[in-house]
């Protein structure tokens, strides 16, 4: 069955804006103020919205900055890093495909262990302090952990992000080099 109507430019606008999140936008730019045109009034400010925001997100663009506290209660800043490349895995404790991850990313861990300018960050969305902790123990993975407490803060909302396990590869610039980057299981190189 074929959607009509308003249900069929709702599913229309959800798709589109979950495709601005994850394509890389300099395909689509020669077409979007034109596509934008042609949208219902509503849709194209929902789109816009999302496409503003990835467009910042781009690669070469500077990574949004943060400071959010680690295990030890500690703030960790995202410029704490300048100089090194950043693999920033966005997870949770209840996240299954996240949790799945967890062999590769310890074994990417060791092929770059003699790496000493790349450094693995850990965004915990856990709104549970607790489970975020008792996870990171019992997985015994390494790197730098920090905890932003849910989709609505800040951090995750400022890279967009809306689903999990989400990956960025920031340069050494502390510009944006890969936004969703490969996931440890792909194998691809991550330099």
């Amino acid at each position: 069955m074929l959607l009509k109507g308003e249900i069929r430019t709702a599913a229309q606008a959800a798709y589109l804006r979950n495709a601005l999140r994850r394509i890389d936008l300099s395909e689509l730019n020669p077409y979007w103020d034109e596509f934008i045109a042609e949208c219902d009034k509503e849709v194209g400010n929902y789109l816009q919205d999302t496409y503003d925001k990835n467009k910042s997100l781009q690669a070469g663009n500077p990574a949004p900055q943060f400071t959010l506290l680690n295990l030890d209660g500690e703030k960790v800043q995202l410029s704490d890093f300048k100089g090194k490349v950043v693999y920033l895995d966005f997870w949770a404790s209840w996240c299954g495909p996240c949790l799945q991850q967890v062999p590769y990313a310890k074994e990417l861990q060791k092929e770059y262990a003699d790496e000493e300018d790349m450094v693995f960050l850990y965004l915990s969305i856990d709104r549970d302090e607790n489970a975020w902790r008792k996870a990171v123990e019992e997985k015994e993975l390494k790197g730098v952990h920090i905890l932003a407490k849910d989709f609505s803060h800040e951090v995750p909302r400022s890279y967009n992000v809306s689903g999990i396990p989400t990956y960025f590869i920031i340069g050494k610039d502390g510009n944006i080099y890969k936004k969703n980057a490969p996931r440890p299981s792909s194998g691809a190189e991550l330099k």
